[in-house]
Parts: structure tokens; C-alpha cells; sequence
């Protein structure tokens, strides 16, 4: 008796370590990705455009500190991470996707090699209107590697 609940708490101890474990690699750049978008009209032009509509899931997010890997970029003194290198389209210097950039703001002034494979942390901002080219920003980032 004493050794099968041993063996029981043995495995419900690995199974609370790896369901943290999943929590803490949580890949959110699949969950960034899957936002739809949707037509509509420019009141003062009468031009349509492409608006993000965030689901369920995304909105969520919204405020809370996540944690991405990929590349930091520096432009104009404003820092992104490119969730790949160099974009999946066809042409090596097409724009990535929308939901493959992130905006960062750091919390303190931040000087790194650019084009390096990065872990940041940040606080997640979401733009429904396309502010600065861009659907999501992190703030109050560190850099964890």
C-alpha cells in the first residue's frame, strides 16, 4: 500500500511539472497568427481596407505578459521580433506577415546584435486599427536570452 501511493504521488507530481511546462512554452506566435480580417470603409475617403478582427482567443491575451522567440530587428530607432528570419513568401525580401511581427517597447534603453534568435517577455497590446504598420505590440519587454 505504501509503495502505490508513492508511485501515485510520484505520478501526479510529473503530471503538475509538465502541465506547467506546457503552460510556460506555450507557442503563442500559432495563437497571434490565427486573426481574421474583414472589409470596411474609410468614413472620410470612402476607401475600403483590410481591418483585423482578433477571435475569442487573442482577445484574451490582450494584457497579458507572453513570452515569443525570434528575431530582433531594429529600424528607425523601433525595435520588432520576426517570428522567422527572412520571410516564407516566395521572394527572399518579401514583408513577412502581420501576425508574423510584434512592436516592442522595452523598459529600459536596450542595445543588441540585430538578426539573433531572442526569447522576450512583454505585455501584450493589441491594434485594431493597423497603428504603425502593425496588428500587435509587446510592452515593458525583457529580454530573457
Amino acid at each position: 500500500m505504501k509503495r502505490s501511493m508513492t508511485y501515485f504521488f510520484c505520478f501526479i507530481m510529473v503530471g503538475i511539472n509538465s502541465s506547467f511546462y506546457s503552460i510556460a512554452s506555450k507557442d503563442y506566435w500559432s495563437i497571434l497568427e490565427k486573426v481574421e480580417w474583414m472589409t470596411a470603409v474609410d468614413n472620410q475617403t470612402e476607401l475600403l481596407y483590410l481591418k483585423p478582427k482578433f477571435p475569442k482567443r487573442i482577445l484574451r491575451l490582450e494584457g497579458k505578459r507572453i513570452t515569443l522567440e525570434g528575431y530582433l530587428e531594429a529600424k528607425n530607432g523601433c525595435w520588432s521580433l520576426k517570428r522567422y528570419l527572412s520571410s516564407r513568401g516566395q521572394y527572399h525580401d518579401a514583408n513577412p506577415g502581420l501576425s508574423e511581427v510584434v512592436n516592442l517597447v522595452f523598459e529600459s534603453p536596450f542595445l543588441s546584435p540585430q538578426k539573433r534568435l531572442s526569447r522576450v517577455q512583454g505585455k501584450l497590446k493589441l491594434h485594431k486599427n493597423l497603428q504603425n504598420n502593425s496588428i500587435y505590440s509587446l510592452e515593458n519587454v525583457v529580454v530573457l536570452e
